[in-house]
C-alpha cells in the first residue's frame, strides 16, 4: 500500500511540472560558428584571420511571461549580468507562481533609463562588476572584447562597449521568443552574427554612447535566438 501511495505522489508531481512549472530555467549559451564560445584559450577564424575572444558580458533585465498578448508574470528587481567568464551566470532561474500559463517570454538586453538615473546599485548592478561608466553615461549593456590579428591597435585588441540611455542614444533592446515545451529554455547568443558585417580593421573600438552604439545594440539584439529556432 505504501508503494502505491508513493507512485501516485510521484505521478502528481510530474503532472504539476508539465505546464505548471514553479521554477523556470533559462540558459544563455554563447556560440561562434555553431560551437560553444570559449574565451581566451581558443583560436577562431574571422574573415580568414585569427580571432580570440577575451570577454563577453551583457545585462538581461525586465523578464516577462505572456499568454498571447496578456502579461501573466513579471520578475521583480529583474537585473541579471551574464558573464561568460563565470559559467554559473549563464543560467537564470525564475520562481513562478504555482499555476501560471504562458507561451511567450520577453526581456531586455541592457539596463533601462529609470534604473540608470537611479544611480549605480548593488548586486549585479554593482559598479565593481565592470559594467558601469559614470552617472551621465550609465551602464554598459553589452561588452565584447578580443584580439584580432589584423586590428591596427595595441596588441591587436578590439573592444565593443555598448551602452547609453538618454534620448536618441538609448540602446536598451526588447527581445521576445515564442515558447515550446523545451525545458530549460536555451537561448543561443551567436557572436559570429554580431561581427559578420563589421570590418574589424576599421571598426574595432566603441567605448561610449553614440549613434553607432544604437546601431550595434540593435544588431546585438538579433543574435539572441531560442535554441530550436
Amino acid at each position: 500500500m505504501k508503494y502505491w501511495i508513493l507512485i501516485i505522489f510521484v505521478l502528481l508531481l510530474l503532472v504539476d511540472v508539465s505546464g505548471q512549472e514553479r521554477v523556470l530555467e533559462i540558459e544563455f549559451k554563447a556560440v561562434y560558428e555553431n560551437a560553444p564560445l570559449v574565451l581566451k584559450s581558443e583560436v577562431h577564424q574571422f574573415q580568414e584571420k585569427k580571432i580570440v575572444f577575451t570577454r563577453l558580458k551583457y545585462y538581461i533585465t525586465n523578464i516577462e511571461l505572456r499568454l498571447g498578448e496578456e502579461l501573466v508574470w513579471k520578475e521583480k528587481n529583474s537585473h541579471h549580468l551574464i558573464d561568460l567568464e563565470k559559467i554559473e551566470t549563464e543560467k537564470v532561474v525564475l520562481d513562478l507562481p504555482e499555476k501560471v500559463h504562458y507561451d511567450k517570454i520577453s526581456y531586455q538586453l541592457g539596463v533601462d533609463s529609470l534604473t540608470n538615473v537611479s544611480g549605480a546599485m548593488g548586486g549585479d548592478l554593482d559598479p565593481t562588476k565592470g559594467m558601469y561608466w559614470a552617472w551621465n553615461s550609465g551602464y554598459i549593456n553589452f561588452k565584447l572584447e578580443g584580439v584580432y590579428e589584423d586590428c591596427p591597435t595595441r596588441k591587436n585588441k578590439f573592444q565593443f562597449h555598448i551602452g547609453g540611455y538618454a534620448g536618441n542614444m538609448a540602446t536598451v533592446q526588447k527581445i521576445e521568443h515564442g515558447l515550446t515545451n523545451e525545458r530549460p529554455i536555451v537561448i543561443k547568443v551567436d557572436v559570429n552574427q554580431f561581427l559578420k558585417e563589421l570590418n574589424l580593421v576599421e571598426e574595432h573600438s566603441l567605448m561610449r554612447p553614440s549613434t553607432k552604439s544604437v546601431a550595434l545594440a540593435k544588431r546585438a539584439a538579433l543574435i539572441f535566438k531560442r535554441n530550436d529556432e
